[in-house]
């Protein structure tokens, strides 16, 4: 094993497959930041964190003779160097001639092979002259935050033109050509054309579960007292939705000092970084959930229509293609309130193994001009780095209003951003992707969000009938001390009309009566039928039956009715 490949690292390992089958030289990789990439240095197994240009750096020097790092602005001494730089990159071979110089403005010397521009060249420095000079040399160059070399505003065109002939000229280049952004969003257009075709392009969002158990597994070796009695594969499960620097901070205060890491600390740290992004404005990346369909009570016909239309599909794309199945990449579950429509969005998340964004309509509105579009950029931009994701939009209504009955501009722009970043979501590539939108007005929702590709998959998510009114009373009373003789069955018709969080609130209530009555007595004393009847009686249906049924006539109306859910 090589000493690149010894944590696994996702672009890396994409380039590599792409180089091979595809013979590709030009990448771009989207990081979520520069800091912190793990680095492990295998034959004397030195662990690092290193920023992301050296990181690729050194990843890259194994294979080619130099590697050049731009990370600051790009100029040169006259315009004969310019000149020599260009024909060097776009040459189909290296140039032979010993005698032939190339001198760029701050190169700086940082390794064996890797040069370093410094963030504010002053000098010519000629120090890579006889690196390029020699024959058959190789080279490997990496633009650090490209967006800023080529931002939308501002495009030097000699770098412009510069660029565009590396890549143009990559794929029958010996050279190797890599880009890195944390905003491609503003690119210059010259660079965003080729992106895809001539331009390989790499998400490298959050890290994954695999990778964060490896960055772990090699800490529990260099630091075992550190990491001890903690497995690393618990470690990357509660840690997961940090980025690499957010997790090099919490560990410094535990390698560097004397705490004892635990699990019950890591978790805490966890939380309270994402509080911290939540206050700032930024989107919150949920943990896996851990919410099994079994534990869904009842809504057995909607169970069953989201595993045929949504998660077999996505679950097995080969087969689905083969028999030119299309799986629904969008979810509309609506309905009365209290329901159970949030729990099956966790459940289908853990059917699917995938991370869960629960966003809120107040985690994106923003009064501030243009600051809603830039937090909606910035959630699919999240959602574009995970492997398998969903996103379940609560109260979808207040992001999503009809465009015809809204006379702000800020809902209109709103609205057109979240239409455009649906659109974007490339559904050809590997990245498994689903939209859940939730909502008890669905009514209100702009017709352009469910059609197919977006929304397409309407569900009525309905008050539960009498068998899963049992299943709910059941699972609410799990784990409290109900008597033997419990009757179940004579309850679950007195509970026609009540929603499953109606029961749950049924079910809370009768156990705290018994609570308080134990606490007084000193002793405990069992749920019965007769307490549960007793709760009954006070706790009315939050839902009226003539409600539930303008849902019905309404979905018949809009040919939204699926013939399981009446």
């Amino acid at each position: 094993m090589e000493a690149t490949d010894s944590l696994g690292l996702k672009p890396w390992r994409e380039v590599k497959t792409l180089r091979g089958q595809q013979n590709a030289n030009c990448f771009m990789i989207k990081l979520p930041c520069y800091a912190s990439i793990p680095h492990l240095e295998e034959g004397i197994f030195e662990f690092k964190w290193l920023s992301a240009e050296d990181a690729f750096g050194t990843w890259l020097k194994i294979y080619y003779d130099l590697v050049i790092i731009f990370s600051g602005r790009i100029s040169f001494l006259s315009l004969e160097d310019e000149r020599k730089f260009k024909s060097f990159f776009n040459a189909k071979t290296p140039p032979i001639d010993p005698q032939d110089e190339y001198s760029v403005l701050g190169v700086e010397a940082q390794d064996n092979k890797i040069f370093q521009i410094p963030n504010n060249p002053t000098q010519s420095v000629a120090a890579i002259n006889q690196i390029f000079a020699q024959q058959k040399v190789r080279v490997a160059i990496i633009f650090s935050q490209i967006d800023i070399h080529l931002s939308k505003s501002a495009g030097d065109p000699t770098l412009i033109g510069l660029i565009k002939g590396m890549v143009n000229n990559a794929p029958d280049s010996p050279h190797f050509v890599l880009f890195l952004t944390d905003n491609p969003g503003e690119l210059h257009p010259s660079l965003q054309s080729s992106l895809g075709r001539q331009i390989k392009v790499i998400d490298w969002g959050y890290p994954s579960k695999e990778e964060l158990t490896t960055v772990y597994l090699c800490l529990s070796i260099i630091y075992p007292k550190v990491f001890e009695g903690i497995s690393p594969d618990d470690l990357a499960d509660a840690t997961q939705g940090l980025l690499y620097p957010e997790i090099r901070g919490i560990l410094a205060k535990y390698i560097d000092g004397t705490e004892i890491l635990s699990m019950e600390k890591m978790i805490k740290e966890k939380s309270e970084i994402e509080k911290s992004k939540a206050k700032g404005g930024g989107m919150v990346m949920r943990k896996k959930p851990n919410v099994k369909f079994d534990e869904v009570a009842g809504l057995e016909n909607v169970k069953k229509l989201i595993m045929e239309r949504v998660i077999l599909p996505l679950k097995n794309p080969d087969l689905a293609k083969l028999y030119g199945i299309k799986g629904s990449t969008g979810l509309l579950l609506y309905g009365p309130p209290g329901t159970g429509k949030t729990l099956i969005a966790k459940a289908i998340a853990t059917e699917l193994d995938a991370v869960l964004f629960d966003v809120k309509p107040s985690e994106l509105l923003d009064k501030w001009v243009g600051e809603t579009e830039k937090k909606i950029k910035k959630l699919f931009s999240d959602v574009r780095s995970c492997k398998t994701s969903v996103v379940f939009f609560d109260e979808i209504e207040s992001l999503t209003p009809k465009r015809d009955t809204s006379d702000s501009s800020f809902r209109l722009s709103m609205v057109s951003e979240l239409l455009s970043q649906f659109d974007g979501i490339d559904t050809a590539r590997d990245n498994i992707t689903l939209f859940i939108g939730m909502t008890n007005k669905p009514w209100l929702i702009d017709e352009a969000f469910t059609r197919p590709g977006r929304l397409g998959t309407k569900i009525l998510v309905s008050l539960p009938n009498l068998a899963a009114r049992e299943a709910v009373l059941k699972i609410h009373l799990k784990n409290r001390p109900v008597a033997d003789d419990f009757d179940f069955s004579s309850l679950v018709s007195i509970l026609n009309g009540y929603s499953g969080a109606d029961i749950k609130n049924i079910c809370d209530a009768a156990a705290q009566g018994h609570f308080q009555g134990a606490v007084k007595q000193g002793k405990t004393t069992l749920i019965t039928t007769q307490s549960v009847r007793n709760v009954i009686q006070i706790i009315k249906p939050s839902v009226t039956s003539e409600s539930v049924q303008e849902y019905i006539q309404w979905a018949k109306e809009k040919g939204w009715l699926n013939s399981e859910d009446t």
